[in-house]
């Protein structure tokens, strides 16, 4: 994503994007759920606690269903308050975290073992992917009961517990109430039937995974993870192991978006990347949704960032820019931190933000929907001077003059002075000459730059920043605009 990103150029422009932008003040991230803090307190919504929610759904009331990962609970948003649906765990295990297990019972007194996914069938039945246990699950009636799976890891069709699964993932329901499973450790995808018969549906079973496009027999996956069905019946399974999109359709699997990089020395797994486009990269994606236009949301967990594909198969990025954090406002300035699932409702995307504890939204408009990557609408309206010796900088789209030491470039590295472009920004900055560091402060964003000779710098009395150290250290959106040879933070 940031190709080409340092360079040394006669006539270098450098744009400081880091407040709202003209093409996203109607999009930005909030908070939804949960208070960030680690733990299983059921309150109103913002003051509740979750510890790695993995995944969303909606039951048939129109409450959202939380699959509360770590705590082992399936816990439920309804009315502005958080309560638990089903589970128990009352004790540690020896690392200290909730201690999960194989329990059907009432459920107030089931267990469950690090689960993932959930749906819910017409009838208002709730299946989750109880991954710890190779098991789904199903809540009907107040009770729990294991629907599919022996509770161990293995590989064998058959009807209820007499079927096999190996770390089931992602779950999807069809019009029929048919159930289609990310098998994610068996690298298949099952089909379970209303009566409980597990099938293999795509994908041949292997221990390590592969890669192959073809008829449902024979195509390879590598550790499948979200999955979802369309209006049509087709599936698209996010092929997490080998960084792609995969349809399965017309008795076909086929590679829907994603580019297939080398795979990482000594696994079978392929590496991941971050791009846009024709040729877009995933970084080990896990959920996934699809809109009534047939647009498909990705959480790209390793790239903590939201994605989507255009019904039109253009891949592009809503927000989250590649670095792990939690910040809510702007979509350039956004952060995530290994977000594992996105459902989209009446207008809004809702996010798990698994390491942050919390469930996250933006608004979205379906057909509309806004880039972090479109450099026109970036660049659109700033008037840049005629290109000279000079580097140029600007912040929110407007010019930042320096009184006195300028931007420069030294050994390949811009940079450029701390306290103005933050000022600019609307931050104040502090010098601690004792320290030897500043403090940038905005609302409740605050961070420390410490001189380390290298990326921060002193120079005529003035502390000069590279510019790739300020936009890691401040959270700030970085693109390389080579037809003006500028860098957009």
């Amino acid at each position: 994503m940031l190709k080409n990103f340092v360079k040394t150029v006669s006539a270098l422009i450098i744009v400081l994007l880091v407040s709202t932008t003209a093409f996203a003040e109607s999009s930005t991230v909030n908070d939804y759920v949960g208070s960030g803090k680690p733990g299983a307190n059921n309150a109103p919504r913002l003051s509740s606690t979750f510890y790695f929610p993995y995944s969303i759904a909606w039951d048939k009331d129109g409450g959202m269903i939380v699959v509360d990962t770590y705590n082992n609970l399936i816990r439920k948003v309804k009315d502005d308050m958080v309560s638990t649906i089903a589970g128990l765990s009352d004790k540690k295990d020896t690392t200290g975290l909730p201690l999960g297990g194989l329990v059907d019972d009432d459920a107030a007194k089931a267990m469950f073992n690090k689960p993932r996914y959930a749906v819910v069938d017409s009838k208002g039945n709730i299946f989750v992917s109880d991954t710890g246990n190779h098991a789904i699950r199903k809540i009907s009636g107040g009770k729990v009961y294991t629907f599919a799976g022996s509770g161990k890891a293995g590989y064998a069709d058959g009807t209820g517990i007499k079927a096999q699964l190996n770390s089931p993932c992602g779950i999807a329901i069809d019009k029929a109430d048919n159930l289609y499973v990310a098998d994610s450790l068996n690298h298949v995808i099952r089909k379970i039937t209303p009566t409980g018969v597990v099938a293999t549906f795509a994908g041949k079973q292997s221990t390590d995974g592969g890669f192959k496009d073809g008829a449902f027999s024979e195509a390879l996956f590598t550790e499948p993870s979200g999955i979802a069905v369309d209006k049509s019946g087709a599936l698209y399974v996010l092929d997490s192991g080998n960084q792609l999109v995969r349809k399965i359709d017309q008795g076909a699997v086929t590679t829907y978006a994603g580019t297939k990089g080398e795979l990482i020395a000594g696994t079978a797994y392929a590496q991941g990347g971050f791009m846009d486009g024709a040729a877009a990269k995933f970084n080990f994606p896990k959920g996934i949704d699809i809109a009534e236009d047939g647009t498909l949301f990705i959480a790209d967990t390793w790239n903590h960032a939201i994605r989507a594909i255009k019904p039109n198969k253009e891949v592009i990025t809503i927000a989250g820019a590649g670095t792990p954090g939690k910040r809510d406002g702007t979509l350039l300035g956004a952060m995530f931190n290994s977000p594992t699932d996105v459902k989209y409702k009446s207008g809004n995307l809702y996010i798990a933000d698994m390491w942050n504890n919390s469930i996250r939204m933006i608004p979205l408009q379906l057909g509309n929907l806004p880039s972090i990557n479109d450099k026109s609408k970036l660049l659109e309206g700033i008037q840049f001077n005629p290109k000279s010796n000079a580097i140029q900088v600007w912040v929110d789209k407007k010019q930042t003059l320096f009184p006195d030491v300028q931007p420069y470039v030294a050994n390949g590295k811009t940079f450029v002075p701390l306290r103005f472009i933050c000022e600019s920004w609307g931050a104040q900055v502090q010098w601690e000459a004792e320290k030897n560091q500043v403090v940038v402060t905005k609302g409740k964003v605050s961070k420390v730059f410490k001189l380390n000779g290298e990326s921060i710098v002193l120079k005529g009395d003035r502390t000069m920043i590279h510019i790739r150290a300020l936009a890691e250290g401040m959270g700030f959106y970085v693109q390389w605009v080579d037809e003006h040879s500028a860098v957009v933070i």
